[in-house]
């Protein structure tokens, strides 16, 4: 009842199976496969297995790297050659996953996506359509975390949001001088994983401080802004209902060893 006119909820899930008529233990387990449960504001939800992820992942792995040389190849060998290399490792991808979806999707206006595992790492919006043009170009995305973010309505919320806020230029080796080895120890969710120093974003300091006046006016209180030392987990994890969150820093991955299977968005 609350999915929008001409849209479609797209609720991806990666599973591993299990062989029930197996006669040993070690045939039981099947290998992991992407299901999409399709749900629009009329009929039943449709359910279309879209294969084994292995493919999928390894078609995903390979546009993200061809993603990765984009820019350099555009300033090479120029745009429209560079899009056409781009654009087969986007085919590929769409053929395992999108293409599967289309004969059920392709009327929808706005797609609804809640994706699972590496899908969530598939540029959606720049996957080509059978007609050659972009996803982007026939269909408005949107991507939600669980179908659940269609019901709550934040505006309706029981509860009095406090003043925005703002954590910007944190310091990822704090108090490192004080425990040498802080910056090589584990810092993921994921076993084993070990970081180098992490340079600081330039430019983040001066954003949160551009932000400020602005997040003022908007909110109609003064923002509380944490920087350098104090813009720290867990002022995040206290605040209570912040009207606006900023966070001014950035990101990072980890190379994934072929011989693991964790989640990659853990690295």
């Amino acid at each position: 009842q609350k999915l929008p006119a001409k849209s479609v909820l797209i609720d991806i899930v990666r599973f591993e199976g299990t062989n029930f008529q197996a006669k040993s233990k070690a045939a039981e387990k099947l290998p992991a496969r992407y299901i999409a449960l399709l749900t629009q504001c009329a009929g039943d939800t449709q359910i279309v297995d879209l294969g084994p992820a292995e493919a999928m992942e390894r078609a995903i792995q390979a546009a993200r790297q061809e993603l990765s040389t984009a820019t350099m190849r555009i300033q090479e060998n120029g745009e429209p050659q560079a899009e056409k290399d781009l654009r087969q490792s986007l085919e590929a991808v769409a053929k395992l996953v999108l293409h599967p979806l289309l004969p059920h999707i392709e009327k929808c206006e706005q797609w609804i996506l809640c994706p699972d595992g590496n899908l969530w790492l598939v540029p959606w919006a720049a996957l080509p359509l059978g007609d050659g043009r972009y996803a982007i170009e026939g269909h408005r995305i949107q991507f939600v975390i669980s179908g659940r973010d269609l019901i709550l309505n934040p505006l309706k919320l029981d509860r009095k949001p406090s003043a925005p806020l703002v954590l910007a230029d944190p310091d990822f080796d704090l108090n490192v001088s004080q425990r040498p080895l802080a910056s090589h120890q584990t810092r993921s969710l994921v076993g084993g994983l070990a970081l180098g120093a992490i340079r600081r974003l330039p430019g983040t300091a001066a954003e949160a401080e551009a932000l400020a006046p602005k997040l003022a006016q908007f909110a109609g209180v003064a923002p509380r802004v944490f920087t350098d030392e104090k813009a720290q987990t867990s002022v995040l994890r206290s605040a209570k209902a912040p009207q606006v969150v900023v966070l001014a820093t950035h990101g990072f991955f980890l190379p994934h060893p072929e011989k693991r299977t964790e989640n990659r968005l853990l690295r």
